[in-house]
């Protein structure tokens, strides 16, 4: 996880998504109706413009699933949190991020953790499934949502926040001071999700320092399900 964040552009058009949204009153109903409105947004895009990526971005939307794939950066960030609104406004209906990532900023995962906890407050059950990796900030907005399932053959990876400074030692030390605060923030993320009190993950200290240690700790679905982290293994 890196503390120190930096710019980079949005490659996807989430706008799209909510012109086309009122072809639909309550998103796809059915089969037809997801033709239809795939169909509408491909005469009204240029070749160049959409892709397949968008084709099937959009056609998960409509089923209500968000993927948060690759560096979590913030092109990541503005395209997930601006499909959750997205799906917010359309209703109650339970929503699934599958997550295949190695991880990334603090700043941009916090985002993500915010739509997320937005729509937990609002009474919309969010299911993390991870598919190959959830890593670093990736694992950690995975134990932001309402439940976790993981596939056989992926994993979970803690560790600890890294940042970089440039400066005198006073410089060095406020850096220092707000690694450590933002380490406890996510002690508490982890620490909500432990459903077993007899886990390690289930000592705050214990999360603490895994969270301090650049080494990491990967954790497969087995043990997550064991500890109570995760809820369920897919086959």
């Amino acid at each position: 996880m890196i503390a120190k964040a930096h710019a980079e552009e949005a490659s996807s058009n989430p706008a799209a998504i909510a012109n086309h949204s009122a072809h639909s009153s309550q998103g796809a109903k059915s089969a037809d109706d997801l033709d239809k409105i795939l169909g509408t947004a491909v005469k009204e895009f240029p070749a160049f413009l959409f892709t397949l990526e968008d084709s099937l971005k959009q056609a998960a939307i409509f089923q209500r699933t968000i993927f948060v794939a690759g560096d979590i950066e913030e092109a990541t960030a503005k395209t997930v949190c601006l499909e959750i609104e997205f799906l917010r406004l359309q209703g109650n209906d339970p929503i699934r991020l599958i997550i295949n990532s190695r991880g990334g900023e603090v700043s941009y995962g916090a985002q993500i953790i915010g739509a997320v906890s937005q729509l937990m407050r609002s009474g919309v059950e969010v299911t993390a499934e991870v598919r190959g990796d959830a890593d670093s900030m990736a694992a950690i907005i995975a134990c932001a949502c309402s439940r976790l399932e993981m596939h056989k053959l992926s994993r979970l990876m803690f560790h600890g926040v890294s940042g970089l400074t440039w400066g005198d030692v006073q410089d060095h030390e406020a850096e220092r001071q707000e690694m450590d605060r933002i380490t406890d923030e996510l002690v508490e993320v982890v620490f909500a999700r432990v459903r077993n009190p007899a886990s390690r993950f289930a000592d705050r200290k214990y999360l603490r320092q895994i969270l301090r240690d650049k080494r990491p700790v990967w954790v497969g679905p087995t043990e997550a399900v064991e500890s109570g982290i995760a809820d369920a293994v897919l086959n």
